[in-house]
């Protein structure tokens, strides 16, 4: 299906691989420019677990780097309503604990999770968020609005990654006809923006395949100008219906 294209995949170190190797098997070139790197944060509960309704993980970062605080309480971890931004982190949440996770009916994030439910069920409600430091404030700030009473827990936080601006040269320069630039999130298109410098221009022309439209939307600020595919979800079934749309 992708047989003479080179694929960019910017997803941090140890979240990458299963991505990597989907388009590898697709028969495409795949090129790895990590544009973010993440590192954990010595963090504890400054609030009982017990008393939260739902928690929720934005991400398998999220996952693993509770683990050492939620593996002390995982009875009461069992007793609460918990969610996950996309099937991915439902999965290692799943892997990791055993417990059934929610997760978005239709696309990927925050937004979408919180379409699950009527909005008068998280009223007055005690939401754990499990993220990192640095992450967008956008589904706190819809749980607020929502009146939730919302525990942020910050478990680790994401740095630029500029040692990996030798892949973006050697992407953008590859003499391959067909290219295709991949985003995750939002903080790594922000991130290509910024490591990727005067070769972002170049970038921005090529097709682009993200998994929500609040990505897509980020694109359009960053004046991405190349053609820019949404896929439902980051689940296999979905991404190969959006890789086939953008070779076709």
């Amino acid at each position: 299906m992708l047989s003479d294209s080179l694929v960019l995949v910017t997803r941090p170190e140890g979240v990458a691989e299963a991505t990597i190797k989907l388009f590898a098997g697709l028969g495409a070139e795949v090129c790895h420019a990590p544009v973010l790197k993440v590192q954990p944060m010595e963090n504890q509960f400054d609030y009982d677990i017990g008393e939260l309704d739902t928690l929720i993980f934005v991400s398998r970062h999220a996952v693993q780097y509770s683990s050492k605080l939620f593996h002390s309480c995982s009875e009461k971890l069992g007793a609460l309503n918990l969610l996950a931004v996309g099937p991915a982190t439902a999965a290692l949440l799943k892997s990791e604990y055993g417990f059934t996770v929610t997760t978005p009916k239709q696309g990927v994030g925050g937004s979408a999770l919180l379409a699950n439910f009527d909005p008068e069920y998280w009223a007055h409600r005690k939401v754990g968020v499990v993220r990192s430091v640095d992450a967008p404030t956008d589904l706190l700030d819809e749980l607020t609005s929502l009146k939730a009473e919302v525990c942020v827990l910050n478990v680790y936080q994401r740095q630029i990654n500029y040692d990996s601006r030798n892949a973006l040269d050697v992407f953008v320069d590859a003499p391959h006809a067909n290219k295709l630039v991949t985003g995750f999130s939002s903080d790594s298109l922000t991130a290509l923006r910024t490591v990727a410098a005067e070769k972002f221009s170049q970038l921005a022309l090529m097709p682009l395949l993200v998994v929500s439209p609040a990505i897509a939307q980020r694109a359009a600020e960053l004046s991405w100008s190349g053609s820019v595919e949404i896929t439902n979800s980051t689940d296999e079934i979905d991404l190969l219906s959006a890789i086939d749309r953008v070779a076709s």
